[in-house]
C-alpha cells in the first residue's frame, strides 16, 4: 500500500497534463464523481458549464439526493454559470492548479450570486493525492516523507 501511494504521488506530480487529456465529457464526469452533494445547500440548483474551446454546454441539476449531469438544456432557470478552460479545470481537479489561481488567471469564471460563487469550490472533492501536488512549480521535488 505505501509503495503504491508513493508512486501515485510521484506520478501526480510529474505527469504532463496536456489539452488532449482534458476532454470536457471526461472532466464533467470526474467533477460529478467527486461532487460533494451534501455541501450544496441551495436546492433545487442548476449550474451551466461552458468550456472555452468546446461548443458543448453541460448542466448540473441538483434537485434531491442524486445530482444529474445533462447534455441538453433541462429547461430550468440557471443559478450559476461556470466558464472553464479545459486544461485549467483538469489541473484543478487533479490538484495540480490551486482553485484561487485558476480564478485569478481566468481559467475558471463564475457568473451568479456571490454566495454560489463562494460555495462552488467547496463542492469539489479533489483527487486523493491533490494535497501533495497542488500549486507546486514544475520541477520542484516532493518529499515522500509527507505521504
Amino acid at each position: 500500500g505505501p509503495v503504491l501511494d508513493n508512486l501515485a504521488v510521484w506520478a501526480g506530480h510529474w505527469i504532463q497534463l496536456r489539452r488532449e487529456h482534458c476532454e470536457p465529457p471526461s472532466l464533467m464526469q470526474t467533477f460529478l464523481d467527486g461532487l460533494l452533494v451534501e455541501r450544496i445547500t441551495r436546492r433545487p440548483l442548476t449550474v451551466r458549464f461552458e468550456f472555452k474551446s468546446d461548443p458543448r454546454i453541460y448542466w448540473l441539476v441538483v434537485d434531491g439526493d442524486e445530482p444529474e449531469l445533462c447534455f441538453y438544456d433541462p429547461g430550468r432557470d440557471v443559478d450559476l454559470v461556470v466558464g472553464l478552460d479545459e486544461q485549467t479545470f483538469g489541473g484543478v481537479l487533479i490538484g495540480r492548479i490551486n482553485y484561487s489561481e485558476a480564478l485569478r488567471s481566468g481559467g475558471i469564471e463564475l457568473v451568479g450570486p456571490p454566495e454560489l460563487q463562494r460555495a462552488f469550490p467547496t463542492w469539489m472533492n479533489l483527487a486523493r493525492y491533490a494535497k501533495y501536488t497542488g500549486g507546486r512549480p514544475a520541477g520542484e521535488k516532493i518529499s515522500m516523507a509527507a505521504v
